[in-house]
C-alpha cells in the first residue's frame, strides 16, 4: 500500500475546477483519501522564484492510500487533467485548468503474508517532488494534511520546510499563501 501526497492546483476557473478535481479524486475506487488541506490563494512563480503576473492560483493537498505504482497514479491524474481541459505544454508554468501531482510517495514495506508490519518495523521507501522544497505553495498545504513526513534531501519535516518557507517569504507578503476555505 502506498500513501500519497498529492498537490492541486489551479489558476483557470479555479471555483470550478478545483471542486471538480475533488469529485473526480473521491471517485477514484483505488485511492480513498485520508485528508484533505484547507485551500489557499498564492502567487503565481515562475521558474525564476519572482511573481508571474498570471491569475491567482488556488493550491491545496491531499493525502491518500491506494495500490497503484506511482506511475499507474500518475497517468490516473494526467486523465483527470484531461477531462478537466489541461493541456500539458513545454511551459511548466503556464496558467492552467488543474494541476494534480504526486509530492510524496510513501511505499510501506509489508510482511512475506502481504501484511503491513508494525509502525516500528516500516521501511519505507520515500519518493519526493524537489519542488516541495522550493515553493512556498507546495509546502504549507503538505504540512497541513503530512506535517511529519520527512523529507530525505534534508532530513526536516514538511512542517519545518513549510515554516522555513513562511520566514523566508515574510518580507514579500504576496508570496505568502492566504487561507481561504478550511478545505478545499
Amino acid at each position: 500500500m502506498n500513501q500519497v501526497l498529492i498537490a492541486l492546483g489551479s489558476n483557470v476557473e479555479k471555483e470550478k475546477n478545483v471542486p471538480a478535481a475533488l469529485a473526480l479524486l473521491r471517485a477514484q475506487s483505488v485511492m480513498a483519501i485520508c485528508a484533505i488541506s484547507p485551500l489557499y490563494e498564492t502567487t503565481p512563480i515562475g521558474d525564476d522564484g519572482n511573481p508571474s503576473g498570471q491569475p491567482a492560483f488556488h493550491n491545496g493537498a491531499l493525502l491518500v492510500e491506494t495500490a497503484l505504482s506511482p506511475a499507474a497514479l500518475r497517468d490516473l491524474l494526467r486523465q483527470m487533467e484531461a477531462l478537466l481541459g489541461r493541456t500539458r505544454g513545454a511551459d511548466k508554468f503556464a496558467a492552467r485548468p488543474i494541476d494534480l501531482d504526486i509530492a510524496m510517495v510513501r511505499q510501506l514495506a509489508t510482511d512475506a503474508i502481504g501484511a503491513q508490519m508494525s509502525d516500528t518495523a516500516v521501511q519505507e521507501n520515500v519518493q519526493v517532488d524537489p519542488d516541495i522544497l522550493r515553493f512556498i505553495h507546495l509546502s504549507v498545504p503538505l504540512a497541513d494534511v503530512a506535517p511529519d513526513w520527512i523529507v530525505p534531501q534534508t532530513g526536516e519535516t514538511l512542517r519545518h520546510v513549510a515554516e522555513r518557507h513562511r520566514r523566508q517569504n515574510c518580507a514579500k507578503d504576496s508570496q505568502i499563501p492566504r487561507k481561504i476555505r478550511e478545505s478545499i
